[in-house]
């Protein structure tokens, strides 16, 4: 059988995807692997841009954006904490704790 020695686990954060998430956690441990957390955020388009960069003083949309990053990161550490409690019954994740990643692309371009 191959060694997996990471999971790739890409999710859009919804209340549907925890028995996917359970399940690579299934394999995680299994394999003795580490489970690697990937949100994927949609870029503005240009014309978006150039509309709101026109209602609003040039850097906001970038302090915004980064915000909104920000609030994700916390959004997916408050998740893997809780499936950490209430699945795993407070013990670690195989592999430790998930590596969590919010990258900007076009998620099914991505994956």
């Amino acid at each position: 059988m191959t060694e997996i020695n990471t999971i790739l686990y890409a999710t859009d954060l919804g209340k549907h995807t925890r028995p996917a998430f359970r399940m690579a956690v299934s394999l995680a441990k299994q394999m003795n692997a580490k489970i690697h957390f990937l949100y994927v955020i949609e870029p503005i388009n240009p014309n978006s841009a150039s509309i709101i960069n026109s209602y609003i003083a040039e850097g906001t949309i970038e302090e915004i954006y980064q915000r909104s990053i920000d609030d994700l990161h916390i959004k997916v550490k408050e998740r893997i904490d809780k499936f950490c409690l209430e699945e795993l019954e407070g013990a670690e994740f195989p592999g430790g704790k998930p590596v969590a990643d919010i990258i900007e692309g076009s998620p099914p371009l991505l994956l």
